[in-house]
């Protein structure tokens, strides 16, 4: 730092001679951290300090008969004569100035002056005057060195493909910073945002997702953890854009969460892609029914006219003893029970096979039993198995075999797998398929294995892809174990070839509970 004093009508040792009054004065000037020099009314130096000295990086030989102006960039220069010409004629008692140094090395130091009258003298306009600069070279190293770190965040945030923001954990969701981005999102500059704001950030979240938003917010805020949520934004055209919105709250200690920081992309590309491919998926689902049911036609049909087959047989009876006048009442309760019974038997497979058909993709997930599934599937496969010689086994353990799911889709898997085992056992000498339903912990397991020897390695990796089959020609569409096992994972479970079975066995796992 540098006091300057400035003199007129008087000479430099009369001046000296007035400063070096006190000795107090004189160590203070050599000694003090802050450059000190004495200036006559031209601006130029008279003594200099050894503060001032290493400030400028200068001794007496290179200070005798300069001024500061000598010492001052080009911008500076501008500024200080504008100063001191007002200062000379008595405009004002006290300048400051920010402004850059050229050292005698070249080198560039920023100073701040600070020059104040200290006295004025009659019409000789006589006067001294003290001034402070402050070294502040380190202070505008920083200062630039966050300019240009604000710059490069700036440069670098306008260019990401959404909106990086700062905001107030308010219910508006006010911004303190939110950028460009926002406007391709939106429709709105980002100006219409920012606080005092015109516009809350929270009016531009569709309406039936801003409670649920902020109540997922504030539990993520409440646990002190990162949030993640999905929801949907008005554009000013009125379409809707899906975005994901990551996050996390920013507090201080004893003051809770401040504002929020945290970054918006905008989905809507990805969402609509999931909805195409949900929509192929379902295409893909709909098509391996029907041909699981083509499988089946021939065997339920069978499993329904065997049944009408004997009440059309037992009615036929009555009617002839009813013509003979020989019915009796115990003929006429036991032919009713047995029509009876056999049109419940058709009733259990129509049932079992609407089951099946129907859709039930959009079913809410709700408690089901393994055990009523097999059992229910059963009931439309084993005519077609019998029929062709097939052995049909349903181990069904005891215990508890409830998990969450659709039962709808997981008849559909089982099917599948029976169908497919089906034909590979159809051309063997031994004919048999297994099905077992048992509890594992935390989830509950299926299996269905038949008399194969399996599948071979080499096709293991590929039976699962969509349209890849081992049939022949017009059997099947290669859509079943593809379909199967995505209705499997959607239930977080797996559906897997055991490859270490002694026979063909496909394993699914279900758990009891979702995540």
């Amino acid at each position: 730092m540098g006091i300057l004093a400035f003199t007129k009508a008087m000479t430099e040792k009369a001046f000296l001679n007035q400063v070096s009054e006190t000795d107090l004065f004189r160590s203070i000037f050599s000694s003090a951290g802050m450059g000190i020099a004495v200036l006559d009314i031209d601006s130029n130096i008279v003594e200099a300090n050894p503060a001032l000295e290493t400030f400028l990086g200068i001794d007496p030989e290179h200070w005798r008969g300069k001024s500061l102006f000598d010492f001052a960039s080009p911008g500076m220069k501008r500024d200080y004569l504008s100063s001191f010409k007002a200062f000379q004629q008595g405009g004002f008692d006290r300048f400051s100035l920010d402004g850059s140094f050229v050292r005698s090395d070249g080198a560039i130091v920023w100073g701040r002056l600070t020059v104040t009258v200290q006295e004025r003298k009659g019409d000789e306009a006589g006067f001294m005057a003290v001034g402070l600069m402050e070294n502040i070279t380190l202070k505008r190293e920083a200062q630039q060195r966050l300019v240009e770190s604000e710059a490069r965040f700036r440069t670098l945030v306008s260019n990401l493909p959404g909106i990086a923001y700062r905001c107030a954990n308010d219910p508006d969701w006010t911004m303190f910073f939110i950028s460009e981005g926002v406007e391709a999102i939106t429709g709105y500059p980002a100006a219409d945002f920012i606080a005092p704001t015109k516009r809350p950030f929270a009016s531009v979240i569709h309406p039936d997702d801003r409670d649920r938003i902020g109540a997922e917010v504030q539990a993520q805020l409440d646990k002190n953890e990162p949030f993640l949520v999905h929801y949907r934004v008005v554009h000013v055209d009125g379409s809707i854009r899906h975005v994901q919105e990551r996050g996390r709250g920013v507090s201080r200690a004893g003051a809770g969460t401040e504002w929020l920081d945290g970054f918006i992309m905008d989905i809507s590309d990805q969402v609509a892609s999931k909805k195409l491919l949900e929509d192929q998926q379902a295409k893909m689902v709909a098509a391996s029914k029907l041909s699981a049911l083509g499988q089946m036609s021939a065997g339920i049909a069978h499993e329904i006219n065997n049944p009408l087959a004997i009440i059309h047989g037992e009615a036929a009876i009555l009617k002839e003893l009813a013509r003979l006048d020989r019915l009796s009442p115990d003929k006429i309760s036991r032919t009713a029970e047995k029509i009876e019974s056999t049109a419940l038997r058709i009733s259990r497979i129509i049932k079992a096979l609407k089951f099946f058909a129907r859709e039930g993709d959009r079913d809410p997930q709700q408690n089901c039993d393994l055990g009523a599934i097999v059992r229910e599937t059963q009931e439309f496969c084993q005519e077609r198995f019998k029929n062709h010689g097939v052995e049909f086994r349903v181990v069904v353990e005891p215990g508890d075999l409830q998990f969450r799911g659709r039962s709808v889709q997981i008849s559909q898997v089982l099917v599948n797998l029976l169908n497919n085992a089906f034909d590979a056992v159809e051309p063997l000498e031994e004919k048999w398929i297994e099905i077992r339903a048992a509890g594992d912990g935390d989830h509950v397991r299926l299996s269905v294995i038949d008399s194969g020897t399996g599948i071979p390695a080499s096709l293991s990796a590929q039976i699962m892809m969509p349209f890849f089959t081992t049939k022949d020609v017009g059997k099947g569409t290669g859509l079943g174990l593809s379909v199967s096992t995505g209705i499997i994972e959607s239930h977080q479970g797996t559906l897997t070839l055991e490859p270490s079975a002694p026979n063909t066995s496909f394993l699914i796992r279900l758990p009891r509970k979702l995540r």
